[in-house]
């Protein structure tokens, strides 16, 4: 086999609608620890919020959350390495994104602060960003001004918005902040409602040099394997660094052509079972 570390993505590429995970991309990273090959959750979830869906797949522990801003055993809750916002930086993102209608979310380190979510500013929080908090019992903050004690510890800086906000969200993040920091859209859950209600974002803001390949080579580092057997599966824009970087990087078959771009290889939808024909791959040594 060419590859010792199997990095995978959550939503899109592991875990389908409704939090479900094949029979198939189950006994596919059952195959794969049996073989030897270290494999590792790979998400902008926190750890937190990703622990309920994946405490049920043998072999799983240590993952990159946050989109590489934490590397974490989401088992034990021990975390082994983390990327954080300078606080002014990071205030200086929150005075830029408050004026916004919908609330700016600071993903923190519970650890030191307390809190999962420092909520700054007046704005609405959307009914599925309120539904995840609650759903999965995350400590959260509202404090209208904060300031640079409040934001120590500050990982990432979002907004979760629909139509066109999200857009011009990340404009002015990109206009005022260029290459410091690192900043993209998602897909985000949808809103219950009509087909015809606009679709919602996610904004993510980084430091930069903060992305999912930096937690997978930390981690990589830390198991002394070497990045050129490391294989990384995925279908989103935050999976951008990972498949550029790993040894091997694989596109689900429905990303969009920018993840296709930086891929070596396409495997199958989430639906249809792409992690398990991909691992299969892998462990047949065709890939």
């Amino acid at each position: 086999m060419n590859y010792d570390l199997i990095a995978l993505d959550l939503d899109g590429t592991l875990v389908a609608a409704g939090e479900r995970i094949s029979a198939a991309s189950r006994d596919a990273v059952a195959d794969a620890t049996a073989a030897g090959i270290k494999v590792v959750p790979c998400t902008g979830r926190a750890w937190r919020e990703a622990a309920d869906v994946l405490r049920d797949v043998p072999g799983l522990d240590v993952g990159v959350f946050s989109s590489g801003a934490v590397v974490a055993d989401f088992r034990s809750g021990e975390v082994l390495n983390t990327s954080g916002f300078d606080a002014l930086l990071a205030l200086r993102l929150v005075e830029t994104l408050r004026g916004l209608p919908h609330a700016v979310l600071v993903f923190q380190d519970v650890r030191e602060t307390g809190r999962d979510f420092l909520i700054a500013g007046d704005g609405e929080l959307t009914e599925n960003t309120r539904g995840w908090f609650e759903e999965k019992n995350l400590a959260v903050e509202r404090i209208a001004e904060p300031t640079v004690h409040d934001l120590r510890q500050s990982l990432r800086v979002g907004v979760v918005a629909a139509g066109t906000a999200a857009h011009d969200a990340e404009a002015a993040v990109r206009k005022r902040f260029g290459d410091r920091v690192n900043a993209h859209l998602l897909a985000g859950l949808a809103v219950a409602g009509s087909q015809d209600d606009p679709p919602v974002y996610l904004l993510e803001v980084f430091p930069a040099g903060t992305h999912k390949w930096r937690g997978l080579a930390w981690l990589a580092d830390h198991l002394n394997v070497p990045h050129a057997r490391v294989a990384a599966i995925g279908d989103e824009l935050n999976d951008l660094a990972m498949l550029r970087h790993a040894g091997l990087g694989v596109a689900m078959g429905q990303a969009g052509d920018a993840v296709r771009s930086v891929a070596d290889r396409e495997t199958a939808c989430c639906l249809d079972d792409g992690v398990a024909a991909a691992i299969g791959k892998i462990l047949a040594g065709e890939w």
